[in-house]
């Protein structure tokens, strides 16, 4: 068994790995981003994995947070935990990873799990991975050489951002948006509207303006992951492979990366 700890930008998890199969353990949201915050939640997060009372093999550290606050939230958990941590670094990944023309030490770490996982998966294909999370990261990887890729807000930062700058307007859940059979009339309507669509377009047409500027101009898999990867899914309308991000991660791991 081997249990993963992911220390992301917005909440901390634990994943269970067994016998292949994947299995969320916990999931704890910070309450401010301060380092205290995030220790507490470390704690809650270990006590978690505590009370299933199950034999640990091996328990691996991973976190895309600044380096200071990584190496404090990772003492803070070694020092609950009955063995060390094994703490995933970009130096693990670097060995797996190829590039097309430039240096890939300015990666950061999730991105090259994600990539070291998926070239891990599908070793000969092209691949378009998306990860949905904070940030939207979208990666062009062609039989494991990574060509490269980019960063934009992710799904709930676009959408809040308006609210936070007019908060006169009227909130507008973005689980519950989608393409509108007919035209928006009421100001809710209009808001959903003007957040989903020109937002998920452009995601759309990127994806194909980078296919068609690189050697990948047929992709043969679509993966997407992280918290917003269905509704990314939904708005691309094609055959897709689908993987939550944890189950991602925890085949880096497991690939011994």
């Amino acid at each position: 068994m081997i249990v993963m700890i992911d220390a992301g930008n917005t909440a901390i998890k634990a994943i269970l790995l067994h016998d292949d199969a994947v299995s969320s353990i916990a999931s704890i949201v910070y309450a401010s981003l301060d380092i205290g915050h995030k220790r507490d939640a470390g704690k809650r997060l270990v006590a978690a994995c505590l009370k299933q009372g199950l034999p640990l093999d091996a328990i691996a550290f991973v976190s895309s947070l600044p380096q200071d606050q990584q190496l404090a939230l990772a003492d803070s958990l070694d020092a609950q935990l009955p063995q060390p941590m094994r703490r995933i670094t970009k130096a693990d990944c670097l060995p797996h990873l190829k590039a097309w023309h430039y240096d890939t030490h300015d990666l950061g770490l999730d991105r090259m799990m994600n990539l070291v996982a998926t070239h891990t998966l599908y070793p000969d294909e092209t691949v378009v991975i998306i990860n949905a999370g904070t940030a939207l990261c979208v990666d062009l990887l062609h039989k494991g050489e990574h060509i490269g890729g980019w960063i934009q807000p992710g799904f709930r930062a676009w959408c809040s951002l308006l609210q936070e700058k007019a908060p006169h307007l009227p909130a507008v859940n973005p689980d519950e948006m989608n393409t509108p059979e007919t035209w928006p009339r009421s100001t809710k309507e209009a808001l959903a509207f003007g957040l989903h669509n020109p937002y998920m377009l452009g995601v759309i047409h990127a994806v194909h303006f980078a296919l068609n500027a690189t050697p990948c101009t047929s992709p043969d898999k679509l993966i997407l992951t992280g918290g917003d990867a269905e509704t990314i899914a939904a708005a691309f309308k094609c055959s897709s492979t689908f993987k939550d991000v944890r189950v991602i991660k925890m085949l880096a791991v497991y690939a011994n990366v």
